[in-house]
């Protein structure tokens, strides 16, 4: 196996900080148009000023493809979120949050005459945090799985391990008989532990998310 080094530990703890944040970006984003019952996409379709507009406002117009846009919508972010979050199903959660904000993209393009409220939601010059996202998750999709601690990673390193074997009764081969065994990772707690980690994090950020809604329901 590879040596590691402190320098690709420092960019796996900072690559996977960064995919939990896109990943509760989406996750809350999700989350909150979900428990908002007068949340829609048909405004922002509605306002759509580019090449496609006319396909948007034909959905937006729509009483029943907007409500199949808004379910799609909402649990989109939320399962994307999820998947970023918790290290899960990272590559598709990662191609398909990228596919989502294009279509939030060249909805409302940061382009010269198709702007509608100059510096809104971050929204600049050809540059938005819309674009900025999308480089990430499609950096995100490109690094293998060994750049993050995530339960993928979890699974791909000790998923095949001899204990993990034993666990499901699988039966043992004896090194001498098939040396590729000898090629697999110990099973180091602490590795588990940091690939689990967005785990007690989710528990921290769910916490946060009932008490906020809770709150803000009371003061309704």
């Amino acid at each position: 196996m590879a040596k590691t080094t402190k320098s690709t530990i420092l960019f796996t703890w900072a690559f996977t900080v960064i995919r939990i944040l896109i990943g509760w970006h989406f996750l809350y984003e999700g989350l909150a148009k979900m428990v908002n019952p007068n949340w829609s996409a048909a405004p922002m379709l509605l306002e759509s000023t580019w090449v496609f507009s006319g396909f948007f406002k034909s959905l937006a117009l729509n009483s029943d493809l907007i409500t199949v846009v808004n379910f799609m919508n909402t649990w989109g972010l939320i399962l994307i979120g999820l998947g970023l979050f918790l290290g899960l199903f990272t590559r598709i959660s990662s191609i398909s949050g990228t596919l989502l904000l294009f279509l939030y993209y060249i909805v409302q393009p940061p382009f010269t005459g198709f702007i509608i409220q100059a510096n809104a939601g971050g929204s600049y010059l050809w540059v938005n945090s819309l674009l900025i996202e999308i480089a990430i998750l499609i950096m995100i999709f490109m690094l293998p799985k060994s750049w993050f601690f995530s339960i993928d990673n979890f699974w791909a390193e000790f998923g095949g391990n001899t204990k993990v074997r034993k666990m499901f009764g699988s039966i043992e081969v004896p090194k001498e008989d098939n040396p590729e065994f000898s090629e697999l990772p110990v099973f180091d707690r602490r590795r588990v532990l940091k690939n689990l980690i967005s785990i007690p994090v989710f528990g921290v950020f769910s916490y946060a998310v009932l008490k906020n809604f809770g709150y803000e329901s009371y003061e309704e």
